[in-house]
C-alpha cells in the first residue's frame, strides 16, 4: 500500500561511487571553466571528506546564463531552452541543454520517478494524473519535459488541462474510473500553484 507523506519527507540516500563523483566533480568544472564569471557565486558543499562540489543559488539561473556552453557555442549548435516558470520573480531563470544533457536528464527522470515509487511504496503501475501539461503544449518546461519522458518510457500518465477549464480534472478521474472501477488511488502530480 501507499504510504503517507512523512516518508516522502524523509532524506533519500543517493549513494554515488567515485567514479560518479569524479565525473561530477569534472561536469561542474566543465561548467565553470565555460562560464567563470559564475564563480563568485560559488558556494561549496561538502559532498564527502575529500570533496567539495559548487552550488550556485537559484537566482544565478535568472541573472547569470548557467550552462556549460559559451556564448558562441550556444548561437552555434541546436540547444534545449527550458525556462523556469516565473512564479516568483519576474524574471525567468534559462537552463540550456544539448543532447547528451537531455538524454542524461530523460535517463534521470525516469530513474527518479521509480526510485521515488519504491521508496513510497507505490506501486508499478500507478496512475499518473498530470496537471503540467504535456511538453507540446509547454515546450519551454522542464517539468512538462519529465512528464512527457515517462508517458514515452511507459509510465501511465494521463493529462488533465485544467488550464482551459479546471472541471477537466473531474471528467479525466470520472473516465478513469469507468475504465478501472477499482481505482482508487492514483498520483497527481503538478506545481504548488496548481494545487492551491
Amino acid at each position: 500500500s501507499m504510504t503517507g507523506p512523512t516518508k516522502a519527507m524523509e532524506q533519500p540516500e543517493i549513494p554515488m561511487n567515485d567514479e560518479q563523483l569524479k565525473q561530477l566533480a569534472f561536469l561542474c568544472d566543465r561548467a565553470l571553466r565555460a562560464r567563470p564569471e559564475l564563480k563568485e557565486w560559488l558556494i561549496p558543499i561538502a559532498i564527502s571528506e575529500n570533496l567539495h562540489l559548487p552550488f550556485l543559488p537559484i537566482r544565478c539561473f535568472r541573472l547569470c546564463t548557467v550552462s556549460r556552453f559559451s556564448d558562441p557555442q550556444i548561437a552555434a549548435q541546436p540547444l534545449k531552452r527550458f525556462l523556469s516558470s516565473g512564479s516568483t520573480q519576474a524574471v525567468r531563470a534559462t537552463h540550456h541543454m544539448g543532447t547528451e544533457g537531455m538524454a542524461a536528464y530523460k535517463a534521470s527522470a525516469l530513474e527518479g520517478f521509480r526510485t521515488a515509487c519504491r521508496r513510497l511504496e507505490i506501486p508499478e503501475g500507478t496512475l499518473v494524473v498530470s496537471l503540467v501539461p504535456p511538453a507540446d503544449v509547454w515546450s519551454d518546461s522542464s517539468l512538462a519535459a519529465m512528464v512527457s519522458f515517462w508517458k514515452e518510457n511507459g509510465i501511465p500518465v494521463n493529462f488533465a488541462d485544467v488550464h482551459s477549464d479546471p472541471h477537466n480534472l473531474a471528467a479525466l478521474m470520472r473516465s478513469e474510473q469507468k475504465k478501472n472501477p477499482l481505482l482508487r488511488k492514483f498520483i497527481l502530480f503538478g506545481t504548488s500553484l496548481h494545487h492551491l
